[in-house]
């Protein structure tokens, strides 16, 4: 993670977008896992096995 000031935001030319449009996004969806007929709750842009760290578990 990198933090940026306003003048860094700037001088890249960057915008902040406001978390109530970024939220839709956030939201899960069901999938069913086709290997196994589970339903699993997916997030957007996650695949499958990705959604943890195996480092913590």
């Amino acid at each position: 993670m990198v933090l940026l000031n306003k003048r860094d935001i700037a001088c890249m030319g960057l915008s902040i977008t406001k978390s109530e449009s970024v939220n839709k996004f956030m939201q899960s969806f069901k999938v069913v896992d086709a290997s196994m007929g589970e339903e699993l709750d997916k997030l957007p842009g996650i695949d499958l096995g990705w959604d943890y760290n195996p480092g913590k578990a």
